[in-house]
């Protein structure tokens, strides 16, 4: 994107496990503690990393906030594009 004209642009795809509205807190901190757990098997994140991920693992509370990040960032692409579902 670069060397078409639009430096700092920033794009990636990210992955992470959601849970429905009003999931109990007890059952997001398991599923939480969990898959953190499942990113210490080396052979899960080599797994991850053959296929081009870049797994990080985290809390609930840092991915909300990189959804509002995202929110945030692809919000202003969409509405300066005036894209729009129809």
């Amino acid at each position: 994107m670069i060397e078409s004209g639009m430096p700092g642009f920033v794009s990636g795809t990210w992955f992470g496990l959601q849970a429905p509205a009003r999931t109990p807190r007890a059952i997001v901190l398991q599923l939480n503690a969990t898959s953190n757990k499942l990113l210490q098997d080396p052979e899960l994140p080599k797994r991850l990393a053959g296929e081009g991920a870049d797994p990080i693992g985290g809390t609930p509370e840092q991915f909300v906030e990189h959804i509002k990040t995202e929110l945030v960032r692809w919000g202003k692409v969409i509405r300066a594009a005036n894209i729009s579902i129809d």
